[in-house]
């Protein structure tokens, strides 16, 4: 099953960063990945033995990193005849002229999808939609449904790597029928724990043997307004939309992780509220807000608190297209470890 190219996804440096935090250290020790994105950092941290607990302000992030840690244990789709049989009937399903035809199609002037794509998505929605409505699947069911229909998704829409906004001219890739893939699952199933929510809120749910990984935006960039249509998706809503992109309101999910002014103070109030976990570890980056070095004092200046910081090494930049990667930067990647003493 392809990725979805992610801003900050850690995919490319998740087993440096496992091979620093370690595996482990006792049976109560869980790995708390508090920001989770794509899931790469989880999915690497099950494969070194960790209990893991799962958390973003974003659902579809939520959704997307349980979906890679579901085994067939979790999800048997006993009333559908099986797993592959549900992504069958869901590839099966007829098109509708649903919501997101209306807002996110040709027809609609914003060619996010075709308008048979758009079409495709309507009925696979509204088809997981019905299965919960009878009972016909379970919750993780769901999410691993969910999960699919979005990374099937990314692979038809007609955007440059994001949802901030669409292309003017439809592309090879996005005219190609979508279609489901039944992804392969986990063998056993995980010690697995998930919420969805402000990352300032999850202290209630550290428990003092914990590993707490923080990867927080370094820049403006938005993930609420850059995934909007993943985080409709993974919601099963119709919220309302507006403006040339079709923007649904998102101020609520706003990040000052991602203002200059305030990510330095939202980083160290972050870090102090967790101090009742056994470590935190922080990737950052140089492209960040905030310099390396001002971080590294801020860090060090909080009571009772051990800091050291860790060379993970280059990565090339993130950039939204093919064109684009030719002349992208390399950005050097660091990882804060913070021992509570």
């Amino acid at each position: 099953m392809s990725k979805i190219r992610f801003i900050g996804s850690k995919s490319r440096i998740s087993g440096k960063i496992l091979d620093i935090i370690g595996k482990p250290s006792s049976e109560d020790s869980r790995f708390v990945d508090a920001m989770c994105g794509s899931g790469a950092v989880a999915v690497e941290a099950t494969q070194r033995g960790w209990p893991i607990v799962i958390n973003d302000f974003l659902k579809s992030s939520v959704i997307m990193t349980k979906s890679r840690l579901l085994s067939e244990d979790n999800v048997p789709f006993e009333n559908l005849g099986g797993y592959s049989n549900a992504v069958l009937e869901l590839n099966k399903v007829e098109p509708l002229e649903g919501f997101f035809h209306e807002h996110y199609s040709e027809s609609a002037e914003r060619p996010y999808f075709t308008d048979e794509n758009a079409m495709k998505i309507d009925g696979m929605r509204v088809k997981i939609r019905q299965w919960i409505a009878d009972s016909c699947i379970s919750r993780d069911e769901e999410e691993l449904l969910i999960g699919d229909l979005m990374m099937s998704v990314n692979q038809v829409a007609n955007t440059a790597g994001t949802y901030g906004c669409f292309l003017k001219k439809v592309q090879r890739n996005a005219e190609k029928q979508i279609t489901i893939e039944a992804r392969k699952l986990l063998p056993k199933k995980l010690e697995l724990v998930s919420f969805t929510g402000d990352v300032s809120g999850l202290h209630h749910h550290i428990r003092s043997g914990d590993i707490v990984y923080l990867d927080p935006p370094y820049t403006k960039r938005q993930y609420a307004a850059y995934y909007h249509i993943l985080e409709t998706i993974a919601e099963g809503s119709e919220p309302t939309v507006g403006g040339v992109t079709g923007l649904r309101d998102w101020k609520n999910q706003k990040s000052d992780f991602c203002y200059k002014t305030k990510a330095l103070d939202a980083i160290v109030k972050l870090v102090e509220s967790l101090r009742n976990a056994k470590k935190i570890y922080l990737s950052y980056s140089n492209t960040s807000h905030v310099p390396i070095e001002r971080l590294l004092g801020a860090l060090r200046e909080i009571d009772e608190v051990k800091v050291n910081i860790h060379n993970v090494g280059e990565i090339s930049d993130y950039t939204p297209s093919q064109k684009a990667s030719k002349n992208r930067d390399n950005v050097q990647e660091w990882l804060f470890e913070v021992q509570i003493l």
